[in-house]
């Protein structure tokens, strides 16, 4: 059985984490949609061409997926939302 990925937090704030590593107001799900609408926030497809390109990024990050993921914004020309400083050394426009 897979363990949630998403907690309660017992501190005061009475957050939850995500990943046991950010702490959000509210349950992941609700938390996520509402930033989703209030953003207007669109998804982005992985095409084939994006993960052709994970092998021909300079190495500067070594998490496959987060190469897809800056592979897929160049090619898109999208923003990333990453405090990830591996991914702000590409040429790629990241916010956080």
């Amino acid at each position: 059985m897979r363990s949630n990925p998403f907690r309660r937090n017992s501190s005061k704030s009475g957050g939850y984490e995500a990943f046991a590593r950010y702490l959000l107001p509210a349950p992941p799900r609700q938390w996520i949609e509402r930033q989703i609408a209030e953003w207007s926030i669109t998804s982005q497809k992985i095409e084939r061409g994006d993960i052709y390109r994970t092998s021909e990024l300079p190495n500067h990050h070594r998490d496959p997926f987060d190469r897809l993921l800056v592979s897929a914004a160049l090619s898109s020309d999208s923003i990333i939302i990453t405090p990830d400083e591996a991914i702000h050394v590409y040429p790629v426009a990241c916010v956080w």
